[in-house]
């Protein structure tokens, strides 16, 4: 080509882009993010986003609605606007040129689309809101940035938008299970020639796995086609068959750990699969996901239960690559003693001209650096330079979530959500090193309940833990979350819900309970029994899960405000109100309740409300009396009903035995039915009901122990589903359909639906029926309208506290609730033992039968209510004769005698005439009396000594009256007995003196 003619074109062309320059200018509002500028590599969902150009920073802040945008030119590092945007904000993309900035607001539904004119440093103009799928979460934009996709991680759909019309032009609706991360290929030609990959964020069954093994689930990332906008398939991420780290035993294979392990009895190797995959980042021809490992099988030990995993896919043949490390190797392997472990790593940034890139570890608030192999995929964590004893660890701010590195590969921004600021890495040096903090949103005000939940957010979320120091002038008190920085709460709670994950932990196997339902939202008051066996009664009560899972110190602690206090242990003595390490001046535990209680949201369904189907699977859960167990504003019918530490009595085997509600459910043989220590597991008493709000987003994972994969599986389960009226009401297929469609439409914006209310009990005494009854006596509790248990049985001694899957509970006029001894059930009638502790005054007595059923009554409790068991129909004294014989020995005399049937006992003659015969009378309500002398015996209107006044018998609450029987009385037949304890006159009884 002639000289002349290549300067022509040039001239042209700059021309033509000084014009584009000049149009932009003159009509910003309008401009489309269609432009010549392109992101130099591939493309990757964050909160945090940087534009092609390193110029425009945009974050999100989830906590106050809102996107920060910075000016970070040259390190301007200058925020220049704060823009409210739609309801929890999580993911933003900068647009490749800077003058579009697209925000996914996660409860809000939507995207926004805010302008940048940077030229005149207008920042922030919303310029649309796009509706888009439920509880959008990531959002990438294609290296062009003409095409937008977006996470919707509860409808199971991504949204692909074109940013030159701001339209949804397609749904894929079958992107997976809770989509979340997004990442996009960038081979530098056309957008349909990318690919896209979606993680799933919570591993799924892997087929003929055993739940609770470390193998037991397999990391799923949808391809999808970037011409076809359609799912071309879907890459399996297999689990790491040895995370490198061992444990003393083996809980699936029944080998129990010893008491007290040494080194050598680490021995058994342990695996994981990958699980949480939030974030997807790709370099050359792999992606990388980093997540947190589940390694499920006991026993449970800090170091074997989760695992920082990097799964590699081949972007090429869209599989598992076979490269998956595990990050904790790297920390563990190296020879610095302080060690800080990479827990929970979230998202990922590779540098642009380098096989370098970066993780955040969210828990542990750092950011670490690897190496990869672009031949094979292989990465490797990398040391500190300047020290090759440790990993390199850069510290960033509390809970980071997200990371982007610049064009230039000399800076990287990291998004910190608890302390809502950005960390800016250098990273031109030999060492990385934090260059700058920017705040990006504003903190609560110290001092005010808002601080409060924040402060225990913090804590939720950290595997380290910064607490005030225990006196002025010393230092802060870190690290006590675990050990090492191995764990958090939200490592098994990611967004303070579940991770699906089966464990095999002290009481068997138990998924992970989502924390949304401990709590009626913003009610510290409203709160259920906590884990599958409601073994515990308060938040509190976790401190033993840092301490004995996590290998942490723990918050509570002596009166020297650092040293641990020994004495933890579930439900006595209560864990709330202890001494804890503070925070800001808050004490730690009663921040995290806050948190609990008031800043963990329930996952939005996608379903309508106003479904046919899902209308009749309402009426059918109410037909079937699912309500029973899973009703009222928490979908459960667990409680916390007394206050901590509760009575011995309404526990059973260390649990809170009257909210467990046996349905079917467990099975003794079932392989993965075992304890960490290899075991018989909790179970035979049954669980403690699940909470069914927001069901639909913990997925192919259900009952206690994940025996079943699906809702239908689920609905199988005969004794299950007849649980609530003790009859089969779903025999039909198409309706169990309409009930689980109505069970995945569950979540906030659902009405409740209340059990039944109480029918009407009443109580007295089982001897006499009178209305009083005392402490330590025997109590009749009847019904006419509700039943009271769902079969006919009769208990040995001892008396237990469920009988038939039936408890009586009694609150009395103190408050303290305790639970009953039952002797006897029926449909119609309980027999129990009033509790001896009970106080005087009015007590409120409440049944509960096994099918969910309640009745509810008030008898009241005096010292004694003094009352003698008689057999009808003729009221003859249920006693017992001796005969004290001329040569001094004794020989029984009958008191009553009785036919064929059951109604025809009479008054047997007794002989006087023979030697004294003294009677042992049977009652009830006497054994409180204040002392023998208050004790009257009138046999035929003539008093008689009491020899004996107390309890008797050989059975619970069974008391005895011993007198003699006058002789003066011989030959008078019929006579009525009748004894006074403490001014209280029992009914009468009769004997026959011949």
């Amino acid at each position: 080509m002639p000289r002349n003619i290549r300067i022509k074109i040039s001239l042209l062309a700059a021309v033509s882009l000084a014009a584009g320059a000049l149009w932009v200018h003159a009509h910003h509002d309008v401009v489309s993010a269609q432009s010549t500028a392109r992101f130099t590599g591939p493309t990757s969902s964050q909160p945090i986003a940087l534009s092609a150009d390193d110029w425009l920073l945009a974050v999100a802040n989830p906590d106050n609605d809102s996107v920060s945008i910075f000016d970070v030119r040259n390190g301007a590092n200058t925020r220049v606007a704060q823009v409210s945007v739609g309801k929890e904000p999580n993911g933003v993309a900068v647009s490749p040129d800077g003058t579009r900035v697209y925000v996914a607001n996660t409860v809000g539904g939507t995207v926004t689309v805010l302008a940048a004119d940077r030229a005149n440093t207008a920042y922030g103009a919303i310029v649309t809101t796009i509706p888009v799928g439920t509880e959008p979460y990531g959002l990438a934009l294609t290296p062009s940035g003409r095409k937008l996709y977006v996470a919707n991680a509860r409808s199971n759909s991504v949204s692909v938008i074109d940013t030159t019309t701001n339209q949804v032009v397609k749904t894929i609706s079958d992107a997976g299970i809770e989509p979340r991360g997004i990442a996009i290929t960038n081979g530098g030609g056309a957008d349909t020639q990318e690919t896209v990959f979606v993680t799933q964020f919570l591993a799924l069954p892997a087929p003929g796995k055993q739940d609770g093994s470390d193998d037991a689930k397999t990391g799923r990332v949808t391809v999808i086609s970037g011409a076809t906008d359609t799912v071309t398939g879907t890459v399996t991420l297999s689990a790491l068959a040895d995370t490198g780290f061992k444990a003393a035993g083996d809980a699936l294979a029944r080998i129990a750990p010893p008491a007290a392990p040494v080194a050598a009895d680490f021995k058994f190797v342990t695996g994981a699969y990958p699980n949480q995959l939030n974030n997807i980042a790709i370099r050359g021809r792999f992606a990388f996901v980093p997540n947190t490992g589940a390694s499920p099988n006991g026993p449970t030990r800090f170091n074997v239960n989760t695992q920082s995993l990097l799964s590699v896919i081949d972007t090429g043949s869209k599989a598992d690559a076979g490269k998956t490390i595990n990050m904790h190797q790297a920390v563990g392997s190296q020879t610095n003693a302080a060690k800080q472990f990479i827990t929970q790593p979230w998202a990922m940034a590779f540098k642009h001209l380098a096989d370098e890139g970066y993780v955040v570890s969210a828990a542990s608030n750092i950011v670490v650096k690897l190496k990869i192999d672009p031949a094979t995929g292989a990465a490797t964590v990398q040391n500190d330079p300047a020290d090759a004893t440790r990993v390199l660890e850069i510290p960033a701010g509390k809970n980071p979530r997200g990371i982007v590195v610049s064009a230039s590969d000399k800076t990287a921004y990291v998004m910190n959500y608890v302390s809502r600021d950005v960390t800016v890495i250098d990273l031109s040096g030999t060492v990385e090193k934090v260059a700058v903090t920017l705040p990006s949103a504003s903190l609560p005000t110290a001092g005010t309940a808002e601080d409060k939940v924040h402060i225990g957010k913090e804590l939720y979320f950290t595997s380290i833990g910064e607490f005030d120091p225990p006196a002025a002038g010393q230092p802060a008190i870190t690290g006590r979350m675990s050990n090492a920085g191995w764990g958090g709460c939200s490592t098994c709670h990611p967004f303070g819900l579940t991770d699906n994950v089966v464990w095999i932990f002290g009481a068997g196997p138990r998924r992970t309970v989502p924390q949304h339902v401990d709590f009626v939202p913003g009610d510290a008051t409203t709160q259920r029994a906590l884990n599958w066996s409601a073994i515990f009664d308060e938040v509190e009560d976790f401190e033993a899960n840092i301490r004995g899972v996590s290998g942490g110190l723990g918050l509570i602690v002596l009166a020297d405000g650092i040293t641990q206090d020994p004495n933890i242990a579930a439900f006595t003595p209560a864990s709330g109100g202890r001494l804890q390490l503070k925070v800001r001046g808050v004490p730690a535990w009663d921040a995290i309740k806050a948190y609990v209680v008031s800043g963990i949201r329930a996952p939005i369904s996608p379903a309508s409300k106003t479904d046919p189907d899902v209308v009749a699977g309402r009426a059918l859960f109410i037909d079937s009396n699912c309500q029973a167990c899973h009703g009222g504003a928490q979908w459960t019918s667990s409680k916390i009903r007394a206050a901590a530490p509760p009575d011995a009595s309404l526990l059973v085997g260390a649990q809170l035995i009257a909210e467990l509600r046996a349905a079917g459910t467990f099975d003794p043989a079932v392989t993965n039915e075992v304890r960490a220590t290899a075991v018989a597991p909790l179970g035979a008493a049954g669980f403690n009901p699940p909470s069914l709000l927001s069901l639909f987003a913990f997925p192919q994972t259900f009952f206690h122990n994940g025996s079943a994969d699906t809702l239908d599986a689920v609905m199988q389960n005969v004794a299950h589903r007849s649980a609530g009226t003790g009859a089969d009401r779903l025999t039909s297929a198409s309706q169990r359909a309409q009930l689980i469609k109505f069970l995945l439409s569950i979540d906030r914006a659902t009405v409740p639906i209340s059990p039944a209310a109480p029918g009407a009990l009443k109580n007295i005494s089982a001897a006499s029926g009178g209305a009083t009854v005392s402490p330590d006596s025997f109590v009749n509790a009847n019904t006419d309208s509700t039943s009271l248990a769902t079969q006919t049985l009769q208990a040995a001694i001892p008396y237990p506290a469920v009988l038939a899957g039936s408890t009586v509970s009694i609150r009395d006029s103190a408050g303290v609730l305790r639970l009953g001894a039952l002797q006897f059930v029926s449909p119609v009638q309980i027999n129990y033992v009033m509790p001896a502790a009970t106080a005087v005054g009015q007590a409120t007595v409440t049944v509960v039968a096994a099918n969910g059923a309640t009745a509810s009554g008030t008898v009241p409790i005096a010292a004694v209510a003094p009352a003698l068991f008689a057999i009808p129909p003729a009221g003859v004294a249920a006693a017992f004769g001796i005969r004290v014989n001329p040569d001094n020995s004794q020989s029984p005399v009958n008191v009553f005698q009785c036919g064929a049937t059951a109604d025809s006992c009479v008054a047997a003659p007794i002989d006087v005439s023979g030697g004294p015969v003294y009677l042992t009378l049977y009652g009830t309500g006497i054994r409180n009396r204040s002392s023998l002398d208050n004790v009257r015996c009138t046999i035929g209107g003539v008093d008689e000594p009491v020899l004996f006044a107390g309890a008797g018998g050989g059975f619970p609450a069974l008391d005895q009256v011993n007198a003699q029987v006058p002789a003066s009385l011989r030959g008078r037949g019929p006579v009525s007995i009748v004894v006074t304890v403490d001014g209280q006159s029992t009914n009468p009884v009769t004997i026959n003196v011949q």
